[in-house]
């Protein structure tokens, strides 16, 4: 998968907000909400290649306990990533 970011801040939004959390943005979105603040994830080149297991241990590493966010919980065991286990 191409991955242009994985990254731990705090939540910005909705029933989380202010929680520790870790963000793994993809490249490629197809989308295109007219609110979207990256769109620089549009580009379905940018990013780098990176496996499920170096995803995984790249949010592994960040230390976080978090949440997973909404595009990934919808897609992470299409894309092989339901092993994330980010909690509440």
């Amino acid at each position: 998968m191409r991955v242009l970011e994985v990254f731990a801040s705090l939540q910005g939004e909705g029933v989380n907000l202010g929680k520790p959390a870790v963000f793994i943005r993809l490249a490629g979105c197809p989308l295109r909400c007219v609110y979207c603040d990256t769109k620089y994830s549009w580009d379905f080149g940018g990013g780098v290649e990176m496996s499920v297991d170096e995803v995984v241990a790249k949010a592994a590493a960040l230390g976080v306990r978090g949440h997973v966010g909404k595009m990934l919980r919808r897609d992470r065991t299409k894309m092989g990533l339901s092993n994330l286990a980010f909690t509440n």
